[in-house]
């Protein structure tokens, strides 16, 4: 295993990371996404203490790591579901693993709200939802999705937007990797890298 000596990405969230910045770390994590889903793989426990930070900012440059509780979808069996494992890390956690949503068969979905809540808490320095109560009432559409903590934030409306589907309660309206790399936010980076 390779040792990267800049630790985690947890040990940068004391202040905000600026939205380029976030950028450039949400792509990263969006390309290295794409290729677990398109092989197979769910990570199921996205976040930043297993977000490893090889460059820091602002040319951040990032690996996803600890992928103990990952698991392989086998590619024959086209409805496959995660189980009722309910591991994960509260905060980061998508509430169909948690049973709070019922639709299971979007296996994938699972770190695109992790993804979500990663990016959510590089630009506030705030958890998503950080109990069980909340996630459940959000996933329940009891409470809005929190757009006035980015607006008092200055984030872009294209974010914000895309925030909104990353983080959608349904597992079937949140985006796949590939097309998180096609959002306009993400767009001119993602041109770049190729």
């Amino acid at each position: 295993m390779e040792y990267v000596p800049n630790g985690d990405l947890q040990k940068y969230l004391a202040n905000p990371i600026p939205e380029d910045e976030a950028k450039v770390i949400a792509c990263q994590l969006a390309e290295g996404l794409r290729h677990m889903h398109h092989n197979g793989f769910t990570h199921r426990d996205l976040k930043p203490g297993n977000i490893l930070v090889v460059l820091e900012g602002p040319q951040w440059l990032v690996q996803i790591s600890d992928f103990g509780i990952s698991k392989r979808l086998r590619p024959d069996m086209a409805q496959q579901t995660l189980g009722t494992m309910r591991r994960g890390t509260m905060g980061f956690i998508a509430p169909e693993m948690l049973g709070f949503v019922l639709e299971r068969d979007y296996p994938h979905a699972v770190d695109i709200w992790s993804l979500g809540a990663v990016v959510f808490r590089m630009l506030t320095k705030e958890v998503f939802l950080p109990d069980l109560t909340q996630l459940q009432k959000y996933a329940a559409k009891e409470h809005p999705f929190p757009d006035h903590r980015l607006e008092a934030l200055k984030v872009t409306m294209s974010l914000r937007e895309l925030l909104r589907r990353l983080l959608a309660p349904s597992p079937k309206d949140r985006p796949s990797a590939s097309e998180i790399l096609e959002d306009a936010w993400l767009k001119d980076i993602s041109s770049i890298k190729g």
